[in-house]
């Protein structure tokens, strides 16, 4: 288990970048995580695990759209359920058809004045 404490790389960050273990590095970081996560009555989901292990192999700095294209070519993230779209079609549909009934409804004839004019015949 990662103990900050004793941690070199904690203590000294800039020995996070010297050579060391860091498969175990790695692997305390994660169950460190895990734990936080467990006290605050979350959990770490496999995207979430996945995204830290992507920022802990690349030993540096990493932008999200870098990260997002990597879970992207992993298959996370791409995969949507039928249900949500056919839900999102659905809906649609629905308000469409709301929105027909109620254009329906307002409107209406034209109602145009007789003429006053003398001489002109309807």
């Amino acid at each position: 288990m990662h103990d900050p404490l004793t941690c070199p790389g904690c203590a000294q960050p800039d020995l996070a970048f010297a050579p060391h273990d860091h498969s175990r590095c790695a692997d305390d970081v994660l169950a460190l995580a895990e734990t936080q996560l467990a006290h605050g009555g979350q959990r770490l989901t496999p995207v979430r695990r996945r995204t830290l292990q992507i920022l802990l192999e690349a030993h540096r700095a990493m932008g999200a759209y870098d990260v997002l294209e990597r879970l992207a070519a992993e298959g996370f993230g791409h995969h949507v359920p039928k249900g949500y779209i056919y839900f999102g079609m659905a809906f649609s549909f629905g308000v469409e058809m709301l929105n027909i009934r109620f254009r329906k409804k307002r409107s209406h004839a034209v109602q145009l004045r007789q003429s006053t004019m003398p001489g002109e015949d309807d």
